[in-house]
Parts: structure tokens; C-alpha cells; sequence
């Protein structure tokens, strides 16, 4: 017996990758996104999400700097300097 194996635990299926014969979710949406949206409209929601990822960045380091700004503002005034 295969010391992994415990009585009433049923373990994960296996899933095989998908193949030409049957392709994924994913492609079949992706084929139906293709008719949706034309090519220049997927690149301008590309560009508008790197410009929108860019703009989290940003944001996130202003935040992360103020507060270890205030951090360091704190910590100096309990040690009296």
C-alpha cells in the first residue's frame, strides 16, 4: 500500500493539458472575444491598462513613502532627537 494513500481520502483527478482535439475554455472565448472586439480596440485596452497599471504604481509608492516618512517623523520624536 502507498503510504499516501488513507482509506476514505479520495485524491485530486489528473487533468490533462488540452489538445488540438479539444481545446480549452479559454480558446473558445478567445475566439468569440476576436469577434467582439476588432484588433485596434483590443490595443487601446491594452495601452489604457499599462497606462492604469503605471498609475496604481505610482500611487501605491506615494503611499508607501508618506507613511514611512510619518514612521521616521514618529520614531524621532519618541527618542527625543
Amino acid at each position: 500500500m502507498n503510504p499516501l494513500d488513507v482509506p476514505g481520502i479520495e485524491t485530486a483527478p489528473t487533468v490533462s493539458p488540452p489538445s488540438e482535439t479539444h481545446p480549452s475554455i479559454s480558446h473558445a472565448r478567445r475566439a468569440v472575444l476576436d469577434d467582439i472586439f476588432p484588433q485596434e480596440e483590443w490595443n487601446q485596452l491594452r495601452a489604457q491598462d499599462k497606462l492604469a497599471g503605471t498609475a496604481i504604481v505610482a500611487i501605491m509608492t506615494t503611499i508607501f513613502s508618506l507613511g514611512l516618512i510619518g514612521y521616521i517623523a514618529i520614531a524621532l520624536v519618541c527618542m527625543g532627537g
